[in-house]
């Protein structure tokens, strides 16, 4: 009879075991962030891009006058926001040069070529999801092994600058690019620490 009962207990915590690994698992899923950001993921982009400059060189001399113009790869979704921020601080950091912007005759024409500029996100899971059960009053909350989210800001452009009169090229330094991020770990439902490089460090 004892060892009946030994049996029966081993067997389901064998079918217990077997239930949690079904039922749980690891996901690994990576996106694109859009719509509202909250702001470390603002952080995370707009850093990424004064990074990449801090790389970028203008040949022009101060006092030469310059028109910039913009051209952005093609893009899903509504990204006119994002375009018009990023041609605002690429215009200040020119005029900063000593260069001047926007004369009606100007000595040369730059065209800034923006790669990319974005924000991505990967999440890592490996626990048991929330359960929810018609047969069950009351859900099982997430539980959670290991996790971490990541989210990065990525920025990379190039300027071409052209003589405005005759439309030759003068000078086209490479790219220029910078990453910025920032993770969240989760460990055993309750230890939880973050890791990033964006300056300041955002509140946990």
């Amino acid at each position: 009879m004892r060892l009946y009962r030994r049996g029966r207990r081993r067997l389901l915590c064998l079918l217990a075991a077997a239930a949690l690994l079904d039922v749980g698992g690891c996901n690994t899923k990576a996106s694109s962030v859009g719509g509202p950001r909250i702001p470390y993921e603002q952080l995370l982009l707009t850093q990424s891009l004064f990074r990449s400059l801090e790389d970028a060189a203008v040949p022009i001399r101060p006092g030469d006058s310059v028109a910039v113009e913009f051209a952005w790869p093609p893009s899903h979704g509504d990204f006119s926001t994002d375009k018009l921020f990023a041609e605002a601080v690429v215009k200040s950091w020119v005029a900063r040069q000593g260069v001047i912007i926007g004369k009606d005759s100007p000595a040369y024409r730059m065209r800034v070529l923006m790669h990319a500029f974005g924000l991505d996100k990967k999440e890592v899971f490996v626990g048991i999801p929330q359960i929810n059960s018609g047969f069950w009053p009351i859900a099982v909350p997430e539980l959670t092994f290991y996790s971490t989210v990541r989210h990065r800001g990525y920025s990379r452009l190039s300027m071409d600058l052209y003589d405005e009169e005759t439309g030759r090229l003068i000078a086209s330094p490479s790219a220029v690019d910078a990453t910025v991020y920032h993770e969240r770990y989760t460990l055993l439902f309750i230890i939880s620490w973050t890791s990033t490089d964006l300056m300041p460090q955002p509140l946990n």
